[in-house]
C-alpha cells in the first residue's frame, strides 16, 4: 500500500511544476524576435481565379535562413502561417486553391538558423478574379412540359462545366441539372406544369469549383394543357 504522505508529496510537487511550465509558456508564448534580421521588401503579387502569386527581393543577409508567410481573408482578426521557405535565396511563392473573387491579406517574415524571426513584411492585400459570366443564355417556350435552355461555351478554357439553377416558388435558387463539358451548352428542364413560367440562370465552374457570376435570368412558359 502506498504511503500517504508520499502520495501527497508527489502531487504537491506535480502541481508546482505545472504551474511553473504555464507561467514560463505565458510569458513566452511566440518565438523569438530578431530585430536585426530584414523581412522581404519589394513583394509584389499577380492573382488568377484561385492563386495569389508573389514575387520580392531575395534578402541579402546571411543570417537570413528563409522565411515564414502568413494569410487571413480580409474581415478575419488573426493570420495564420501558410509557408515556411527554407532558404533565403527563394524569391516565390503561389498561395493556391484560394476562393475566388475573395480579398486575402498577407504578412512576409525572414527567420534565421535559430528560427528566430524578423519583423513583419508590410501587408499586402490581394484579390483573386471572379470567373466571368456566361456571355449569351436563352430560354425556349412553348414545348409541352418543359422548357429548353441554351448558352453559349464560355470563353475561359479553365471552365469545366456548368450549373443550371432555376427559381422556385419562394424566390429561391436551386440547382436543377450540371452540364461536365464546356462545350456542352444545352439543358433540357422537363416534368414541369403545363402553362406555366420559370426562370434560369446559368454558371461556370472550374477545377476548383468555383463558380462565375450568374448569368442574366431568362424565362419560358410552357405549351398550355390541350383543351378537352
Amino acid at each position: 500500500m502506498k504511503n500517504p504522505l508520499f502520495k501527497f508529496f508527489f502531487s504537491g510537487i506535480l502541481t508546482t511544476f505545472m504551474l511553473l511550465f504555464n507561467a514560463c509558456s505565458a510569458l513566452n508564448p511566440n518565438p523569438s524576435i530578431n530585430s536585426s534580421l530584414t523581412p522581404p521588401k519589394n513583394i509584389r503579387v499577380l492573382s488568377d481565379i484561385n492563386t495569389n502569386a508573389f514575387e520580392w527581393t531575395s534578402v541579402q543577409d546571411p543570417e537570413v535562413a528563409g522565411y515564414y508567410i502568413y494569410r487571413k481573408k480580409a474581415q478575419e482578426q488573426n493570420f495564420s502561417k501558410i509557408a515556411t521557405l527554407d532558404s533565403r535565396f527563394i524569391t516565390h511563392y503561389a498561395d493556391n486553391k484560394l476562393d475566388a473573387n475573395t480579398e486575402y491579406t498577407y504578412q512576409f517574415a525572414s527567420f534565421d538558423k535559430q528560427k528566430n524571426v524578423s519583423p513583419f513584411s508590410e501587408t499586402i492585400s490581394a484579390k483573386t478574379h471572379s470567373i466571368n459570366a456566361v456571355s449569351y443564355v436563352e430560354a425556349i417556350s412553348n414545348y409541352p412540359r418543359k422548357v429548353k435552355i441554351i448558352w453559349n461555351p464560355h470563353q475561359d478554357t479553365r471552365v469545366n462545366g456548368y450549373i443550371v439553377e432555376r427559381k422556385d416558388k419562394n424566390g429561391n435558387w436551386q440547382e436543377i441539372g450540371k452540364i461536365q463539358n464546356r462545350l456542352l451548352v444545352e439543358y433540357l428542364d422537363t416534368k414541369l406544369d403545363d402553362g406555366t413560367t420559370y426562370e434560369y440562370q446559368i454558371l461556370a465552374y472550374n477545377a476548383n469549383g468555383s463558380r462565375s457570376l450568374p448569368s442574366k435570368r431568362v424565362q419560358a412558359t410552357t405549351k398550355p394543357k390541350p383543351v378537352q
